[in-house]
């Protein structure tokens, strides 16, 4: 009997008799506590003054997070980074829906945890509202760029997430081609 992890149920089979299993097994590195990683990372950026010194001149902060669709840990990843936050700052969360459908408040809770779903506002960004959204320009292309306002309006953004494949990213339009100037 074999069992495999399938989102977030395992899915239980069994093998023919007659056929040979091996199972492979990797060399993986020690796991570093979450706490301890986060931390060390905010606290010694690659290049950059650490996310407290930047933040202590940046009152009003966006908190980008995925949305229900690109799971990234963020009830286990904000709780600790919004008490290390300065008490003076103003955080609000949007989660990144892109094109996709508004989420219900129980799939919000689940992206952020209760905690920090209870103490900071949070929305979700829509496309489709032309009134909550700013232009910023056009790519070279003449494909005009637009962003939620709420990221024109904040001193200071943090975006969180993972990195992962999207079908979608790099499409340009059938009709004008991008060239490189």
């Amino acid at each position: 009997m074999g069992t495999l992890k399938y989102g977030k149920k395992i899915i239980s089979f069994r093998l023919p008799e007659a056929w040979r299993t091996v199972t492979l097994n990797y060399r993986k590195p020690e796991p570093l506590r979450l706490e301890e990683a986060l931390f060390d990372a905010l606290d010694n950026p690659i290049g950059e003054k650490p996310l407290w010194e930047w933040l202590s001149k940046n009152k009003d902060v966006l908190i980008i997070v995925p949305d229900i669709t690109r799971y990234a840990g963020m009830e286990r990843i904000l709780p600790l980074l919004l008490e290390r936050l300065p008490k003076d700052i103003n955080a609000r969360i949007i989660f990144a829906l892109g094109n996709h459908r508004k989420q219900t408040e129980e799939e919000r809770k689940e992206i952020l945890s209760d905690s920090v779903y209870e103490s900071i506002p949070n929305f979700d960004h829509d496309c489709f509202d032309a009134h909550a959204l700013t232009s910023i320009g056009r790519t070279r292309s003449g494909l005009e760029v637009v962003v939620n306002s709420s990221l024109i309006r904040a001193k200071a953004a943090i975006v969180t997430g993972s990195i992962n494949f999207h079908y979608l990213a790099g499409l340009v339009e059938a009709e004008r081609p991008y060239s490189p100037a």
